[in-house]
């Protein structure tokens, strides 16, 4: 018998940000803070295929259900740069947040506070 996910509970945070700037450590932190507040995540980055530079992200997806695989909406955007809310607002959904940091603790700070754990 198979179960489906509530895609009401299910969401999605992307970390955004030239490369360098710490976009991937910064999308593992959120995902242990997750893991440990007991929600199962799902982590999924990108990045271009370049030596030097680029726009980088990190997708965390999760939720209280077992998931396998990244949702399109975005509940809240992490924005390192302007570049990141330019290229990735679209993808919001009508009550998503926009919160720009690329301070690793206040991040992990706003977090909490959203998703109460």
């Amino acid at each position: 018998q198979r179960s489906f996910i509530d895609m009401n509970k299910v969401f999605a945070i992307l970390v955004g940000g030239a490369a360098g700037q710490g976009i991937k450590s910064t999308g593992l932190a959120v995902a242990k803070a997750l893991a440990k507040a007991g929600f199962n995540t799902y982590n999924y980055s990108e990045y271009p295929s370049l030596i030097r530079g680029g726009h980088n992200t990190v997708q965390i997806t999760f939720s209280k259900d077992p998931i396998n695989a990244p949702i399109k909406p975005l509940d809240l955007l992490i924005a390192f740069n302007k570049e990141t809310i330019d290229k990735h607002k679209d993808r919001l959904k009508s009550d998503g947040q926009i919160f720009e940091s690329n301070n690793t603790d206040e991040i992990l700070k706003k977090v909490t506070e959203l998703y109460d754990y």
